[in-house]
């Protein structure tokens, strides 16, 4: 065991708040004891408490709901707030009031059916990350034509 081992331990032991004697022997037969505070723990003080619930509240409490009438949205590969919020914007500025021109407009560009592409209106809600890495670079690309005069 080397000195740095040793200080590895003693800082270790350090943090420990129940220890009431420690004993470190070097040598040929290196050994360490360490002693815990025999009692109890000390306890902190709850900063907030929680209520119990009042007889009345038990009582019209409905119980849970079956878990076959909870169906989850997907949002593991949801992308996140501010680019669904970027993409509608600008589908919003290069479509008007006709969605359906930007999922054609994607659907050419990305190569694809425009049945495999999302509808802007759906956007917010279920657009993911992989879709709007696509999506954005594809729609800023439009923007900047526009923005330029290049169509209108």
């Amino acid at each position: 065991m080397d000195t740095t081992e040793v200080l590895e331990i003693l800082g270790m032991v350090n943090e420990l708040e129940n220890i009431s004697k420690v004993e470190i022997t070097l040598g040929e037969s290196p050994s360490i004891v360490i002693e815990k505070v025999e009692g109890t723990i000390k306890e902190k003080p709850l900063t907030k408490g929680v209520e119990a619930p009042t007889k009345n509240e038990l009582e019209t409490f409905g119980g849970f709901g079956a878990a076959k009438a909870y169906s989850p949205s997907p949002t593991g590969n949801l992308a996140s707030e501010g680019q669904r919020k970027y993409a509608d914007d600008l589908a919003k500025k290069l479509g008007g009031s006709d969605m359906m021109n930007i999922v054609y407009g994607l659907a050419q560009v990305l190569e694809v059916p425009a049945d495999e592409i999302l509808h802007p209106d759906l956007w917010l809600e279920q657009l993911t990350r992989d879709q709007a890495n696509s999506y954005l670079d594809i729609l800023e690309q439009q923007y900047k034509k526009q923005s330029r005069g290049g169509f209108q």
